[in-house]
């Protein structure tokens, strides 16, 4: 029975090896997926020398800051905010990228704020936020860090990664399992996302969260933490974590509300918030 069990799994990850290899012999050939129609990165300049690096969430795209930048913009910062390797194309795209290449990717947006900015804010969307935690201690110009949502504990955060871990054996993808709550917000907002995630790149997600936690502490600049008040991803000791871990943090909780919040009624409330955080 054993034997027969192990040369089962021994198929299976030969099966999902091969199909890995193609996929990425694939878009090596130069098949390369365009972006999304709406998935750009976008660039505004602004008035003053205060700059901003906006930083999308895991799957997602610019286009979930979109507004949020513009209305900083008109604020009178200039506002940054790339498109993360492997996203806003195709999900297999992610398979060629991992945690190093969107660090490195964010450091030279950094460098290039830094270069025509006084100061800089790192604002990150959901894991866009462990991202900013990872660079934010890479300039002095970096004034603050805001995290909209951003997942240091998880209602499912151990048991995406060994789910993860065990079934990328088994099939490459996994579809969202989306409630229609969330789905009609994202349809109303024209969320442009991937709507199945690549398995192989939640463990890259895994281990910037891992990293970003054993960062706080050294994070020294204040931060803002803004999430749903009943977020339906990430729990409410999420802020406890945080607060045991910070010194210098501010904490807002947006109301009725989805874990993207900046997708939904009340985003304009955070956009009021995260100003008045940044504009000191």
């Amino acid at each position: 029975m054993l034997s027969y069990l192990i040369v089962g799994l021994l198929f299976l990850s030969l099966f999902q090896n091969v199909k890995f290899y193609l996929i990425r012999r694939k878009l090596k050939n130069g098949n390369k997926t365009p972006i999304i129609n709406g998935a750009e990165p976008f660039y505004l300049q602004g008035k003053n020398k205060k700059g901003i690096l906006l930083i999308h969430g895991f799957t997602a795209s610019p286009q979930e800051l979109k507004e949020l930048g513009q209305y900083l913009n008109e604020k009178g910062f200039t506002v940054s905010c790339p498109l993360l390797k492997g996203h806003g194309t195709s999900p297999e795209n992610l398979f060629n990228y991992k945690y190093q290449d969107w660090l490195n990717q964010l450091k030279k947006e950094l460098n290039q704020l830094t270069h025509i900015c006084d100061e800089v804010h790192i604002i990150g969307n959901s894991f866009g936020g462990n991202l900013a935690v990872l660079i934010a201690n890479s300039s002095n110009k970096v004034k603050s860090v805001s995290l909209l949502a951003s997942p240091f504990t998880s209602r499912f955060d151990k048991f995406m990664r060994l789910g993860a871990y065990i079934f990328k054996n088994v099939k490459l993808f996994k579809k969202k399992n989306l409630s229609k709550k969330v789905k009609k917000v994202y349809k109303k907002s024209r969320r442009v996302c991937y709507e199945q995630v690549p398995l192989f790149s939640i463990l890259e997600v895994g281990r910037v969260i891992k990293m970003s936690r054993k960062i706080l502490p050294k994070i020294k600049k204040p931060v803002l933490l803004i999430q749903a008040e009943n977020d339906n991803i990430i729990p409410h000791h999420n802020i406890d974590y945080l607060l045991s871990r910070l010194n210098n943090l501010k904490i807002f909780l947006v109301p009725k509300s989805i874990h993207v919040f900046l997708a939904d009624n009340n985003k304009e409330i955070a956009f009021e918030e995260i100003y008045k955080f940044v504009n000191v």
